[in-house]
């Protein structure tokens, strides 16, 4: 606790120190108010870096929902297919003109 009495976060390292008939404690009390601060704006960036993974991954699969959609238009008019069939390919195949 602060003098002022706000209570802030600590981290305690105790040791007992000297010959067992004198020993005394050693304890060092570090303030990580500092440390928590930053933890918890990693924790909210992760958070947010998730939820825009999500959001991504989501457009990526629907992308790829369209692109086998327009190979399958393209196949009843009797065209080739446009888009690579494998998950993950992005590019259009080349072109047969």
């Amino acid at each position: 606790m602060h003098g002022d009495g706000t209570v802030y976060p600590v981290e305690v390292h105790m040791q007992l120190c000297g010959p067992k008939e004198n020993a005394v404690f050693l304890a060092v009390i570090l303030d990580i108010t500092e440390r928590k601060r930053v933890e918890d704006q990693i924790q909210r960036q992760l958070e947010e870096l998730e939820r825009w993974y999500k959001v991504t991954l989501g457009r990526e699969k629907r992308v790829m929902q369209l692109k086998s959609e327009v190979n399958e238009l393209l196949a009843r008019l009797g065209e080739p297919a446009r888009y690579a069939s494998q998950a993950g390919a992005s590019e259009p195949l080349p072109s047969r003109e």
